[in-house]
């Protein structure tokens, strides 16, 4: 056996690292698991995130390069200002998705072709894994 010099929860964090969203805040770098965040909020900048126990974080960003940075992961762009986790999306309509805890969210026609187009997909992907 090769000794790493890694203990168990080390290991562990280097095996999430992926799963994580890094931002930073007052010069501090902080971390949230992707699989808890349900959507991202912009307004004037300043990006919000917020998460599955109802936690609001802050940072200064662009929603389009989190959008570039996180459409691999599952999140979906539905209008300029709100980026979605698609694991918590209970229903896509043309001009709004509403999520399984029930906040609404606006979807504009400048996103609603492609975020239609990603939900299909999806639906597609998991019909063809069963």
């Amino acid at each position: 056996m090769i000794e790493t010099g890694l203990n168990q929860e080390t290991v562990q964090v280097i095996d999430d690292y992926e799963e994580l969203f890094q931002y930073k805040v007052n010069g501090k770098i902080s971390f949230e698991l992707k699989n808890r965040i349900k959507f991202f909020q912009i307004k004037s900048r300043i990006i919000k995130i917020h998460t599955i126990n109802g936690k609001i974080e802050t940072f200064y960003g662009s929603m389009d390069e989190l959008d570039k940075e996180l459409s691999g992961d599952g999140f979906v762009r539905i209008h300029k200002s709100y980026l979605v986790n698609s694991k918590y999306v209970k229903q896509f309509s043309h001009n709004k998705v509403l999520l399984y805890d029930e906040s609404e969210l606006p979807v504009s026609r400048t996103f609603s072709k492609s975020a239609r187009q990603f939900f299909l997909e999806k639906i597609s992907h998991m019909k063809n894994k069963g």
